[in-house]
């Protein structure tokens, strides 16, 4: 079986590296989320034995041994699945804070970078790709920040955690999570260049990272504080994607849809494209689009598929109704205006969106 497995994670790797980089990420956050599930273990190993419940300790040691050799199992394919220069997490070519610096192209100008400029006052999540993005602020604990670059905001929120819990982040040092495939994200001894000193602590932090590792680092952190990851969210200045075709090549949608691919991320990456390039909806699309009752008659979804995004209202309750989220955490833009997308799909669905999206785009040809 494992064989098989090798076989299967190479050929992704090799055949459709995008996609690679995907699994890989979920593994990352299925990690996370056992992590989790090990330290409830471990503290209901500690009560059980403490009530003197040796059968029930037995059972959760196995339990324990089983789900961490399921867990260094798959942090082994997501290291498959990574490409050299993620493996070797020394290398900072992905990362968006070199894109300004780095040298043209020989015959190539030099890009005008202005025209790359993002809506700074969009919020993005921890759970999107940030490749060739950089980033300009954070929010944390209902509080903005402004960073200079992925480095800063990296360090920054290191800082803050350590001042909430200055022995969590020291413990980072001996946490076998807290560990990439060939380094240690957190240590005492000083690399130039490579890592940098925290405040008020010997610890250094591994630095030298592209973006989405650093934003690994970070939702690995939130996960040991408990802090949900969905309440930290970043903000671009600008996002040089368009400057790395077969980046952008592999981004693109393809309307051919195989059966076995979900209709929410169809969906969300289909009104991505849209708000990539700012498309304006029909007066009778959006009049449809932003009412229940127009939804349903469009694309057989309970919600409406369209909810005014208010820059002055938390996000983390804009995507609520009735006290449920009902939205993505993420905002797009169409003609100009800022909104959010329901998340509530289900298969009867796919067709009707399809046949929609399909006809919008053909229709800006």
């Amino acid at each position: 079986m494992r064989g098989d497995l090798d076989k299967l994670v190479a050929f992704v790797k090799n055949e459709f590296p995008m996609d690679a980089g995907e699994i890989s990420d979920a593994i990352e956050l299925l990690s996370l989320a056992l992590d989790g599930l090990l330290e409830h273990t471990s503290i209901a190993l500690t009560q059980s034995q403490h009530d003197r419940n040796f059968a029930k300790s037995k059972e959760l040691v196995s339990f324990s041994e089983e789900v961490s050799d399921f867990q260094s199992e798959i942090i082994r394919w997501s290291n498959g699945l990574q490409d050299e220069v993620a493996v070797a997490e020394e290398d900072d070519r992905n990362d968006a804070d070199d894109d300004e610096d780095s040298a043209p192209h020989e015959g190539n100008p030099i890009p005008n970078y202005a025209e790359y400029r993002v809506d700074q006052s969009i919020p993005h999540t921890l759970y999107e790709s940030f490749t060739h993005k950089k980033a300009c602020a954070f929010s944390f604990c209902g509080k903005k920040y402004p960073a200079r670059d992925w480095k800063d905001l990296l360090i920054q929120v290191c800082n803050l955690l350590g001042d909430i819990d200055p022995n969590k982040i020291k413990s980072f040092i001996d946490d076998r999570s807290m560990v990439g495939s060939r380094i240690h994200y957190f240590g005492t001894k000083h690399v130039p260049y490579k890592n940098e000193k925290l405040t008020n602590t010997d610890v250094y932090v591994w630095i030298n990272l592209s973006s989405n590792g650093k934003r690994n680092i970070i939702r690995k952190m939130l996960k040991k504080f408990n802090i949900p990851i969905t309440e930290f969210l970043v903000y671009l200045r600008a996002d040089y994607t368009p400057l790395h075709p077969s980046i952008r090549a592999d981004a693109e949608i393809d309307d051919n849809l195989t059966d076995d691919e979900k209709v929410g991320a169809y969906v969300r990456n289909a009104m991505r494209k849209l708000s990539e390039q700012n498309v304006a909806l029909s007066k009778a699309d959006l009049s449809l689009m932003l009412s229940k009752e127009g939804t349903k008659r469009l694309f057989d979804v309970d919600y409406p598929f369209l909810k005014p995004y208010d820059a002055s209202v938390d996000l983390a309750m804009q995507i609520k109704e009735n006290g449920y989220g009902r939205y993505w955490k993420e905002v797009f833009i169409l003609g100009g205006k800022k909104y959010l997308v329901t998340s509530q799909w289900y298969e009867r669905s796919r067709d009707l969106f399809r046949n929609w999206f399909c006809s919008t785009t053909n229709n800006l040809q």
